[in-house]
């Protein structure tokens, strides 16, 4: 999108890797990186003219083992794809974490940090032992978690943005983040803390309206507080 964020070719090796999952892809370009930290951005993101020179001062708390910052909407996304993006920053779309990553101005520590916009030790991701390759979403959540357990910080700084896109409302929006609550169950499942438990929450809200909906019919105090909640949340 801008000549100062053109690749030097010469200096990109491309390695071809057949229809497997980005963890996977990630996993083997590592294999072959010689430098000390590692950046990774999705393939529908780029960086911020700062991007790098944002993050990589952060690194010089030996504690830190990875660094990230917010995923901004590119200025050329159409009306759909910018509505998605307002669905995931706002605070009833999907919690207050996600809307504190766009807007918060001072460095701070984070639980995860997505993979569209990381910058990790080397040798901290090889003791963590790579992103999970059996899932297709949420590999970066949990290789955060392993981060944390480790003994080393996650650091989100604002001004270390990237311009990523989104899936469009409505359709593949909602896919896609069927896909990444799913992996995400399975994570939380296999790694169970009683703090992961919030992650439910938007789960109960959907059980609730299913089941508030049936008892509105039984007697009219389920009808009243049921309808009383929903005008609160609109």
């Amino acid at each position: 999108p801008d000549e100062s964020l053109t690749l030097n070719l010469s200096q990109t090796r491309i390695i071809p890797t057949g229809a497997i999952f980005p963890a996977n892809k990630r996993n083997i370009a590592v294999l072959q990186i010689k430098s000390p930290l590692l950046a990774f951005l999705d393939s529908d993101a780029y960086p911020g003219e700062q991007w790098l020179n944002e993050i990589v001062p952060v690194f010089e708390d030996p504690l830190v083992g990875a660094v990230g910052g917010p995923n901004l909407i590119p200025k050329e996304a159409d009306l759909y794809e910018k509505a998605a993006f307002d669905v995931v920053y706002s605070y009833m779309g999907l919690g207050f974490s996600y809307y504190l990553k766009k807007y918060r101005e001072y460095l701070d520590e984070y639980k995860e940090l997505a993979a569209s916009n990381l910058v990790i030790r080397k040798d901290i991701f090889i003791k963590a032992g790579g992103f999970a390759e059996d899932i297709l979403t949420s590999e970066d959540t949990l290789l955060c978690w392993k981060i944390r357990e480790l003994g080393f910080k996650i650091i989100n700084n604002p001004q270390a943005y990237v311009y990523h896109h989104r899936r469009k409302l409505f359709l593949d929006h909602t896919t896609r983040v069927y896909r990444q609550a799913a992996d995400k169950a399975a994570i939380i499942k296999s790694h169970f803390e009683f703090k992961n438990i919030l992650f439910l929450i938007p789960s109960a809200f959907v059980v609730f309206l299913i089941g508030g909906f049936v008892l509105s019919f039984v007697h009219t105090i389920f009808f009243l507080l049921y309808s009383g909640i929903l005008l609160l949340y609109a």
